[in-house]
């Protein structure tokens, strides 16, 4: 269905656009040539946990995150979800991506963000959260009633990445709130996921 597509804006006034849309033309084509073409040249890597920090929360929908190391080396990220109000189904996501390009802890603002349906994000459907469903108690459609929903454990799985993602140091900012809600105003929820691309 048309409203769980998550469709990238590009704003041509940024000057980094016409590469970060190059790029993001790159991974369509290269995902593409990946589900037709037994070729194995498409690197092998995949997407580990930093950090994720809870800014902000919605009276109606507190949560809590922490990442820390399974068996003291793998990053793994713990989750408790609180849906006090069904109104929650009918909220909006916005993610906005941040690249840090060089070696310092400055993330610059990249062309690409997307918006969906809150309620598809907690079922899983967004690209890098597939496998929620194997890790918590998150049901996988919508509406969801009004409870507590945890993850445990929770990596992103190899098996749901697309052939490729460009660079390699991530932050994700998400932001939550009933649709027309200006994102960055303290109308919405809000926390950053930091991550890293490691190849093998």
């Amino acid at each position: 269905m048309m409203r769980s597509m998550f469709i990238p804006h590009f704003n041509p006034q940024d000057p980094s656009a016409m590469l970060h849309c190059a790029v993001f033309i790159s991974l369509v084509c290269c995902t593409v040539a990946a589900s037709t073409s037994t070729s194995k040249t498409v690197k092998k890597y995949h997407v580990v946990h930093e950090a994720v920090e809870v800014i902000r929360n919605r009276p109606e929908f507190p949560y809590r995150m922490a990442i820390r190391k399974f068996n003291k080396t793998m990053p793994v990220m713990d989750a408790d979800f609180w849906i006090l109000s069904p109104k929650v189904n009918s909220y909006q996501m916005w993610v906005e991506g941040f690249e840090r390009l060089g070696m310092d802890h400055v993330y610059t603002k990249s062309a690409v963000s997307l918006a969906f349906p809150f309620c598809d994000f907690l079922a899983g459907k967004f690209i890098f959260n597939r496998g929620f469903k194997d890790f918590g108690t998150l049901p996988t459609s919508c509406p969801f009633k009004p409870g507590n929903y945890s993850l445990r454990n929770w990596i992103i799985e190899d098996k749901y990445l697309p052939p490729l993602i460009p660079g390699k140091y991530w932050r994700l900012d998400f932001y939550l709130g009933p649709v027309g809600t200006p994102i960055h105003s303290d109308g919405t929820g809000k926390f950053s996921y930091y991550c890293k691309i490691v190849y093998e």
